[in-house]
């Protein structure tokens, strides 16, 4: 396994956007003046299906903005996407295609940044086939 990625800024995509390490941020917040964000459903209804002429399942992903700093006179710019499955908050599946569950990261870093992964509907959702399209929807 490959040691993660460390120090990274949070708005600095093109360093970690194509990783498959854990990543640790030196920056980061899912909150603005000490109140989380509130989490929304996006529901996708092309999701999964079992073959190409079978009919689509739906899913829904439970999506808050990731800002780069929790201030109170600042205008927030959203950087990334802090997103679970609505059924399975912490369920991922393994290239492989065996199912995994994840526990909540654990950010032991001293920056006190945020700390996660890259990760795709196909990692998330076995069986994806929405592609962008259902995603779009």
């Amino acid at each position: 396994s490959q040691s993660p990625l460390r120090g990274l800024g949070i708005c600095d995509t093109k360093e970690w956007k194509d990783s498959t390490r854990g990543l640790y941020f030196r920056n980061g917040a899912i909150s603005s003046t000490g109140m989380l964000f509130d989490t929304f459903q996006v529901n996708v209804h092309k999701c999964t299906r079992i073959n190409t002429k079978g009919p689509w399942n739906s899913c829904s992903f439970h999506v808050r903005p990731i800002v780069p700093l929790d201030c109170t006179d600042c205008t927030l710019e959203v950087c990334a996407w802090d997103i679970a499955r609505a059924d399975k908050p912490d369920s991922w599946i393994n290239p492989n295609g065996t199912a995994a569950t994840l526990g909540i990261p654990r950010c032991e870093e001293p920056s006190g940044g945020l700390c996660g992964w890259v990760t795709t509907p196909g990692r998330m959702v076995g069986g994806w086939n929405g592609g962008d399209d259902g995603l779009n929807e």
